[in-house]
């Protein structure tokens, strides 16, 4: 068998796999990419959360504390 059809065969086993699963090839890197969008959108809002000045934070009611308990966790963790 030549390298070409063993790469076709492959990417047909691939693609099996993936309608099996219920979902198509491009789940993967959709899901990737979701991920890394949400992971950048937390770090964003937890460096505006602790820019925020005491008055803000008044009016959105919450504490300093719960800022610095928000904005220690890693951006992986929700």
């Amino acid at each position: 068998m030549s390298q070409i059809q063993d790469f076709d065969s492959t990417t047909e086993c691939c693609r099996a796999a993936a309608r099996q699963a219920g979902g198509s090839i491009f789940t993967l890197p959709s899901r990737l990419l979701g991920s890394l969008y949400l992971w950048q959108t937390r770090i964003n809002e937890r460096r505006e959360m602790a820019s925020l000045d005491e008055r803000m934070l008044k009016d959105a009611g919450t504490s300093r504390e719960e800022i610095l308990h928000e904005t220690s966790k890693p951006f992986w963790r929700g």
